[in-house]
């Protein structure tokens, strides 16, 4: 500018400046050419100076109330998501409503009654490794007649599970039991009665004239057992005597002191006494429930198990 005009510009606030020059009074449109006339520049060029000036374009505030475009976002490195509009449920929500309703649960299967200490279990239920050799049910006893339809131990539950405990200790003797006789229907009782009616060794039963059992033998009650022991792999133990032996040898005071099967015989019945079982005097194998009395006589038929509510489980391998 300098090499052009010739000359130093005026300092502002020296006389000829547009500042000076506005505030003697004269318009600023007037203050800027006369300023540039008294640089030396000549008034032709001074008016096309102040028109380009004045045109120039300068950012000016937005009025109160205009629209403006939204910044864009900070670049992050990351995809941005576009928020939902507002009033509109999220996705999740919106994909929950439209799923289909859950089934409904199925009902719970009804309760049946309680347990009850006067129930008929099955013994193998309770005892697994329990032999069953029942006489009965075979022609293997001393009537030569098979009386039982089916080869099943049934006792009161209290009583099995008294019986249960006896077993869990003579385990750690390394003996189980061999079942011989447990519930016995009144209506048996009777057809031996006929056969051996002796009361010291079959007790003779009585019948209401409905046919209601009212007497007769504690195994009709289900509340006696006549039993032995058996080896752990499941061959029978000596014996003083067989089963339904009627001679003086199976009564307890002379079979506890046989040279064969005594020693098994006392700790039998020492296992049974104590857990509240009571023997009798004519037989060794024979032994009562303490509470026997409590327990109706019953004459109801042994018959097969009832898959799978009342038959045992698989024994144990």
């Amino acid at each position: 500018m300098r090499a052009v005009l010739g000359r130093s510009p005026a300092p502002q606030g020296s006389p000829g400046s547009p500042g000076s020059l506005a505030l003697a009074g004269l318009p600023i449109w007037l203050a800027w050419p006369i300023s540039l006339a008294w640089l030396g520049l000549p008034i032709s060029l001074a008016w096309p100076i102040l028109l380009v000036v004045a045109c120039a374009p300068s950012a000016a505030p937005a009025p109160a109330g205009a629209l403006t475009a939204p910044a864009p976002p900070a670049a992050t490195g990351e995809e941005t998501r576009p928020a939902p509009p507002q009033g509109e449920p999220p996705r999740q929500e919106v994909a929950a409503q439209l799923a289909p309703p859950a089934p409904p649960a199925p009902p719970a299967a009804p309760a049946g009654p309680p347990p009850r200490d006067d129930d008929f279990v099955d013994v193998s239920a309770l005892i697994q490794d329990a032999v069953m050799e029942l006489r009965y049910a075979t022609p293997g006893n001393f009537t030569k007649r098979t009386l039982y339809p089916v080869a099943r131990c049934l006792l009161r539950r209290a009583v099995a599970q008294r019986l249960a405990r006896v077993a869990a200790q003579l385990r750690e003797h390394g003996h189980r039991l061999l079942l011989w006789d447990c519930y016995r229907p009144a209506s048996i009782q009777l057809a031996l009665w006929e056969l051996v009616p002796d009361p010291r060794y079959v007790a003779r039963p009585s019948f209401a004239p409905d046919g209601t059992p009212t007497g007769g033998s504690r195994h009709s009650r289900g509340a006696a057992v006549d039993l032995a022991l058996a080896q752990t792999d499941g061959t029978p133990a000596p014996t003083p005597t067989d089963h339904d032996d009627f001679s003086a040898a199976a009564q307890p005071r002379r079979a506890h002191r046989a040279a064969h099967g005594g020693a098994e015989a006392r700790l039998l019945a020492a296992t049974m006494i104590s857990e509240g079982f009571v023997p009798i005097a004519s037989e060794w194998w024979h032994f009562d429930a303490p509470d026997s009395s409590r327990y109706g006589f019953s004459d109801a038929p042994l018959t097969a198990c009832a898959p799978p509510d009342d038959c045992p489980p698989p024994a144990a391998p």
